[in-house]
């Protein structure tokens, strides 16, 4: 969570509708982003970043509610791979927001 914060700053622009929820328990968590997660761009999250997300559309036969919502693991990780994982994942995020904007901007 404090990595989740520290890489994904509220406030700034590339972070609006990026929530995630604290788990009660349990080896992942769930995290709202503002784009589809599909199988493409998790194949050049693990290409490009060497980051494993898993799209919760993976999960669920209708997707059309959660399509937009990515499970981070962490059990059996230690902090500093927690924190390494984050930081790549978050520069990942930040690269597609900001070239979605730039393509609507162009």
């Amino acid at each position: 969570l404090e990595a989740l914060e520290r890489y994904f700053p509220p406030g700034e622009s590339w972070t609006e509708g990026i929530r995630w929820y604290k788990p009660k328990g349990g080896f992942f968590l769930i995290m709202d982003i503002p784009f589809e997660m599909n199988s493409q761009l998790l194949k050049e999250c693990v290409r490009d970043y060497s980051v494993i997300i898993c799209p919760m559309s993976f999960f669920c036969l209708e997707a059309r509610r959660i399509n937009h919502q990515i499970r981070l693991a962490f059990s059996s990780t230690s902090e500093t791979m927690i924190n390494e994982g984050i930081q790549r994942f978050a520069r990942f995020i930040q690269g597609k927001i900001e070239k979605t904007q730039y393509s609507i901007e162009s």
